[in-house]
């Protein structure tokens, strides 16, 4: 139970300090593009919109909502 816990932890920092050095020039930066920021933008709403979808879709087929109801949501 503790090496499962202290796997789960150095991999929780591992990661995180991953996402702050890709952050970092973003953050030392003075003046970020609008460019930049629309990719970014639109990369984690498209992020967070299949994440949605791809776990919403398996629950109405365990509830028996069917294909039908699934396609049109999509």
């Amino acid at each position: 139970m503790i090496d499962n816990l202290a796997y789960v932890l150095i991999s929780v920092v591992i990661v995180s300090l991953i996402s702050l050095f890709m952050a970092l020039p973003l953050l030392i930066k003075k003046k970020v593009s609008k460019k930049t920021l629309l990719f970014l933008l639109s990369v984690s709403v498209g992020v967070l919109l299949s994440t949605v979808f791809m776990d919403l879709l398996p629950e109405m087929m365990s509830h028996n909502q069917g294909v039908k109801l699934s396609f049109y949501i999509l």
